[in-house]
């Protein structure tokens, strides 16, 4: 029985492929790969760039506000920065949402409040149990399923979400210049149209 057992095991090595992995073509893989995880961190730093220089410019906001940018619908915001603002507000409704699981506030539990029209809406939204978002001084921005919603389909956003990180880094790198006259890899905002003093449009030409 042991030998036979020794045969059949024997029998199924030499029938096994052995898959040989060619060199060259490994290496091209891990460059590529490398090549565009290094896009993607680039992209994610130009869209923060051109959050605070849009923000500035359209809605005199110096600084990124939070608070500010949830009062702008999210697809009236540029396109090539939506999804920073998509992602932080998911990642906000989150950390809301589990707050409110470890606490327990399935119900609002405040003394003296055991019926909810008692609640006025900024206690309500701040328990968890009418949707919206409290801004700055308790203000109230509704979400009232108007098709701007997160769980909305945002056919634009997600078209640009399924570009290659090298494209999108592109196109929010020609927006910076043309709009803002900034150029992001020399990480300086010129005052003229002809941006003198930056060496050229792309990475190779910053050396």
């Amino acid at each position: 029985m042991k030998r036979k057992l020794q045969e059949e095991a024997g029998a199924a090595g030499r029938t096994t492929k052995r898959v040989e992995v060619d060199p060259e073509d490994f290496r091209d893989r891990v460059r590529v790969e490398r090549e565009e995880k290094r896009f993607q961190a680039q992209f994610y730093a130009a869209q923060k760039v051109a959050e605070k220089l849009d923000m500035a410019r359209d809605y005199g906001v110096e600084e990124v506000d939070i608070g500010k940018a949830r009062e702008i619908p999210l697809r009236s915001i540029n396109v090539l920065w939506r999804g920073l603002v998509k992602h932080r507000e998911e990642k906000e409704q989150e950390r809301r949402m589990r707050y409110d699981m470890e606490q327990g506030l399935g119900q609002p539990r405040l003394p003296g409040y055991h019926r909810m029209h008692e609640l006025d809406e900024v206690d309500k939204i701040a328990l968890g149990v009418k949707p919206g978002i409290l801004g700055e001084k308790g203000k109230i921005f509704e979400e009232d399923g108007g098709g701007d919603g997160l769980e909305d389909e945002d056919e634009e956003l997600k078209e640009f979400e399924q570009l290659p990180f090298e494209e999108k880094l592109d196109m929010i790198v020609r927006h910076l210049r043309d709009v803002h006259k900034y150029c992001f890899w020399c990480k300086w905002q010129y005052e003229d149209d002809e941006m003198e003093g930056c060496p050229g449009t792309d990475e190779a030409s910053h050396g």
